[in-house]
């Protein structure tokens, strides 16, 4: 008894818990937010694409 059922969560990679240089970070609270997303209440700072999407509509 006791135990949890379900998936377990992954576990977030160090260099994803700090912004990836796409936007202006000036305000962010760099401390705060690997916090929250350690605590899975935000999602990690996965690096952009820089390619175009092209999709057939």
């Amino acid at each position: 008894m006791g135990n949890k059922l379900g998936r377990r969560r992954q576990l977030v990679v160090e260099k994803y818990t700090s912004p990836q240089g796409l936007y202006q970070h000036k305000d962010v609270d760099i401390k705060k937010l690997r916090e929250l997303i350690l605590e899975f209440k935000l999602a990690p700072c996965y690096p952009g694409d820089e390619d175009e999407c092209t999709r057939d509509l």
